[in-house]
């Protein structure tokens, strides 16, 4: 728990050197370098975000491994740890989902450096297979909305 918390904290302190740089700010009042110092501590912010967000989980996962009855022990371990591995391997796709947008990396954050930024489309193309997967489901229409903005959040 204090490893997510420190990086919890560690994102912040990111975060606000952002809004330090900019962030918040119409993007017409910011120079160039504002904007490139801006987007660069934002986006290393936000694999810190996605880790503070993971521990937290593996924390909780250990404490209900620790506090469930005998009963079914080992089903409900098994099925608690693989719950959080799952939930770590996800972390781990989105941190390089999120860093393999461009080629170079620096141009997340550096606009004008030449390259290419073809990872952001396929990104996109990610985010619509969530609401795919709901779109058959023989549930009320609201249902539907409210899980799909649970999993677009990053709530389940």
């Amino acid at each position: 728990m204090a490893y997510g918390q420190l990086l919890g904290l560690a994102a912040q302190i990111l975060i606000t050197y952002s809004v330090h740089w900019g962030l918040g700010s119409h993007i017409e009042g910011l120079s160039p370098k504002q904007i490139e110092m801006t987007m660069t501590y934002i986006w290393h912010a936000q694999p810190l975000q996605l880790l503070a967000n993971a521990s937290g989980k593996l924390a909780i996962a250990t404490l209900l491994v620790t506090l469930h009855g005998p009963k079914f022990a080992k089903a409900k371990t098994i099925f608690i740890w693989t719950l959080a591995a799952t939930q770590t391997i996800i972390v781990i796709i989105a941190i390089a989902m999120i860093y393999a947008q461009c080629d170079p990396v620096q141009k997340l954050w550096q606009v004008s450096l030449p390259g290419s930024c073809d990872g952001r489309e396929r990104n996109t193309k990610w985010a619509y297979l969530q609401g795919v997967l709901f779109w058959d489901l023989q549930i009320r229409p609201l249902k539907k909305l409210l899980l799909s903005v649970l999993f677009a959040f990053g709530v389940v």
